[in-house]
């Protein structure tokens, strides 16, 4: 709708505002730099965002909000990625169990957190004990016990990864059961 005292201001939001930011931005790194190539643009673009509302990528802010200057002065070959992709179920001899897949991967990976949280909005996390040590690019992150989510319906599976400069990045996933 239309802002402002004077009225001259037209808010809106969504992707069709950001494709032109990120456009701009993109060729500005591209004319910097014509050698990059779509992997390390794509990376350079998302480790540039600020995070923003709900701590992590989400549904509604993504990565965050574009940072076009952090993004022209980032290394090509740094990354850091927190996904978690999906939840299946499985079997593990008589026992049922969860098996959450995604990704945890950096080009310096040291380590990533798997957390519980009780409710669509947690307000206290369980950490689990077993850290994630191995990166993953696509595939098992972790296999628990169903037994675990007994007592509530909707949970909230924070992924958190870590690079060897501290930096840290955030994955939520909302699981809905029965």
């Amino acid at each position: 709708g239309i802002v402002g005292k004077d009225r001259a201001y037209f808010r809106a939001s969504g992707t069709s505002f950001a494709a032109p930011i990120v456009s701009g931005t993109l060729s500005l790194m591209l004319s910097r730099n014509p050698a990059l190539n779509r992997e390390q643009a794509t990376r350079m673009l998302l480790n540039a965002a600020r995070d923003i509302d709900t701590p992590g990528i989400d549904n509604f802010t993504g990565y965050g909000l574009l940072d076009a200057q952090k993004a022209l002065a980032a290394d090509p070959d740094y990354f850091i990625e927190s996904r978690i992709l999906g939840v299946k179920v499985v079997r593990i001899g008589k026992k049922v169990s969860l098996q959450i897949n995604g990704i945890a991967d950096a080009d310096l990976f040291k380590q990533a957190k798997l957390q519980l949280g009780r409710g669509a909005k947690p307000k206290k996390w369980l950490r689990l004990k077993k850290p994630i040590v191995q990166q993953k690019a696509d595939g098992v992150l972790m296999v628990l016990p169903a037994a675990i989510f007994a007592k509530t319906k909707i949970w909230v599976l924070r992924l958190i990864v870590e690079h060897e400069d501290g930096s840290k990045r955030i994955s939520n996933f909302q699981l809905k059961l029965g």
